[in-house]
């Protein structure tokens, strides 16, 4: 099997067939929702931060006037184009569900938005149980993690909120649990991307995902082999994230909401990826909010033991087994959405390509289409939807 985007050369076709893959995706999965009576929220990615007195900017954290502007034309089309479930669409600054013990932490803490991916069919948020919310708040308060060059007028702590909590059903709870990545080989079916997939930093090192990277994977070890990465042209990289891991930890040990903190100064990012919006609506556990900013080279599970940075506290074969079970539901899903949602980019100049190509492949590898989509870096995913709408 081989990728669209592997006969492709020009970089900008490669963006308008991107955008249009992510934009079908969304549609699909949109129209599915609200036919089926959903609501569907979708929030605003700088959420709002109400503590006072912040380490890094000094005060509150405000939505960003363009991000606000943004939204508001995404709601503006959506209502247009699913006019009859137009109440059903609700799209905000999700900043509803913020941990209500901030106030009481003794120091500076840092963002304390809670995600939530329940075993719901709605989007819901549900409430931590008092020892997740005691990992989490600890989690927080220590977070000290500092940049390679911290600013002597800010304390720069890390970026994204990718940071995992299994609340399980049993009464254990794991935490907090990183993004870690994954390699993609040239015999995957995956696009070998020339940019590989790598995320960097604002100093323009390789990002790892998380300062609290779990280095102890077998793909983590290969890439930390080829010197931290950029040193092989068979390969393209995905990043997983921490709520996808404590979905898969839920669903492992028999039940369970999954969680995901925003520990830092740098974000309040309190609704999940699209990228993660897709896997958790595919397995049942959806996000309370959906965040259309930015999935860069996201991934779903990995499917193999040695993958699992905790896999030591769990039987590998069911690891092995659960993980491919949700990653075959997010591929029929993905698979099932594209297909729905392809009629909506109209006016795409890839639009007659990507139709061809839906026709003549296996969900797989139609949802490879999308990691691939996702592994070209840019434009956030509302700016890409509204630009393939308008």
């Amino acid at each position: 099997m081989t990728s669209l985007f592997t006969n492709i050369a020009n970089t900008e076709e490669q963006v308008v067939l991107a955008d249009t893959i992510v934009t079908s995706v969304f549609m699909g999965l949109v129209r599915e929702r609200l036919v089926n009576g959903y609501q569907v929220f979708i929030g605003y990615g700088g959420g709002f931060d109400p503590y006072e007195g912040s380490q890094s900017l000094g005060g509150s954290k405000k939505v960003d006037a363009v991000d606000e502007v943004f939204h508001r034309d995404l709601e503006t089309l959506l209502r247009r184009k699913f006019s009859f479930y137009a109440d059903q669409i609700v799209i905000g600054a999700s900043n509803k569900w913020v941990d209500t013990s901030k106030g009481n932490r003794s120091h500076f803490p840092t963002s304390s938005f809670v995600i939530t991916g329940a075993q719901s069919r709605e989007q819901i948020h549900k409430d931590m149980s008092m020892k997740a919310k005691r990992l989490a708040l600890d989690c927080l308060n220590s977070n000290t993690y500092q940049a390679r060059n911290p600013s002597p007028l800010e304390v720069n702590k890390e970026r994204g909120a990718y940071y995992g909590v299994a609340d399980l059903n049993n009464g254990q709870v794991y935490g907090p649990i990183a993004t870690t990545r994954q390699v993609y080989r040239n015999n995957s079916g995956r696009w070998m991307n020339p940019g590989q997939g790598w995320i960097f930093t604002p100093t323009g090192e390789i990002a790892s995902g998380s300062h609290a990277a779990m280095v102890d994977t077998d793909d983590e070890r290969y890439i930390q082999a080829l010197g931290g990465g950029m040193s092989a042209d068979d390969l393209v990289v995905g990043y997983c994230h921490g709520m996808i891991f404590a979905e898969h930890i839920c669903m492992v040990s028999g039940g369970g909401t999954a969680y995901e903190i925003s520990m830092n100064e740098q974000t309040c990012k309190n609704a999940s990826c699209f990228g993660c919006a897709t896997f958790m609506f595919a397995n049942g556990m959806p996000p309370s909010w959906m965040h259309l900013g930015s999935a860069e080279s996201w991934s779903p599970l990995p499917e193999d033991a040695g993958n699992f940075a905790y896999h030591a506290h769990f039987n590998n074969d069911r690891l092995e087994s659960v993980a491919k079970s949700m990653n075959n539901a997010w591929t029929t899903a993905v698979a099932r959405w594209m297909k729905e949602g392809v009629i909506y980019p109209r006016n795409s100049s890839k639009l007659s390509s990507l139709k061809s190509a839906l026709a003549s492949k296996n969900d797989r590898e139609i949802a490879y289409l999308f990691l691939d989509a996702l592994t070209i870096h840019g434009n956030n995913d509302f700016k890409r939807i509204i630009g393939m709408l308008e």
